[in-house]
């Protein structure tokens, strides 16, 4: 089982530097002086929050996709993941004691680079924590930690990789303003559920 580890987070004009690779030609994105106010705190969800994980993926769904989730299998998969950090971690944004979001991390190995891709497979901000710059607090603190705090371990991270929907416009304005980019992958399936 996971423990729950809280990060303190309260930043104010902070400068983020992230490292580059030695054989890069380019650096990774935030590397300019950033102004942000933020009370909110980044924790390691633990099997307690598989509810309210259960609960966002929930509403993430039917907001993003407009899917009805099977909540037994919501929340069967939340517990799944919390009590077995070879599948990935889930971490929560906190002010206070209000959980305004959360954002689920996978691991790929790739057998090309040595490393980990590691792939955001759920994200959700309350309705009253948008547009407040909680997912930039929380995708910040992420990549702190899932790629600074992990250089040359086995958790090394290649990339930080995720899919949306083509009509998520307004999600895919987040994600190029953080720096992402639009891969030269297509993402091709068989469904069997």
């Amino acid at each position: 089982m996971l423990q729950s580890h809280l990060i303190p987070l309260k930043i104010n004009h902070v400068k983020m530097c992230f490292l580059k690779p030695h054989n890069a030609r380019h650096s990774y994105p935030f590397q300019k002086k950033l102004s942000i106010m933020s009370e909110f705190q980044v924790e390691l969800a633990s099997i307690k929050d598989a509810d309210l994980i259960a609960r966002f993926n929930i509403a993430m769904a039917k907001e993003t996709e407009d899917l009805e989730l099977d909540p037994t299998a919501a929340i069967a998969a939340a517990k799944r993941i919390l009590e077995n950090e070879a599948f990935g971690k889930c971490y929560l944004i906190k002010k206070e004691e209000s959980i305004g979001g959360s954002l689920i991390l996978m691991y790929e190995f790739s057998d090309w680079k040595n490393k980990l891709y590691k792939w955001i497979q759920s994200v959700y901000v309350a309705p009253e924590y948008r547009n407040k710059g909680v997912f930039k607090t929380l995708f910040q603190q992420l990549l702190k930690i899932e790629v600074e705090q992990v250089k040359d371990t086995d958790m090394e991270c290649a990339a930080i990789r995720l899919y949306v929907d083509h009509n998520n416009v307004r999600a895919k304005r987040v994600y190029e303003k953080l720096g992402m980019k639009l891969s030269h992958y297509q993402l091709y399936e068989m469904n069997f559920s």
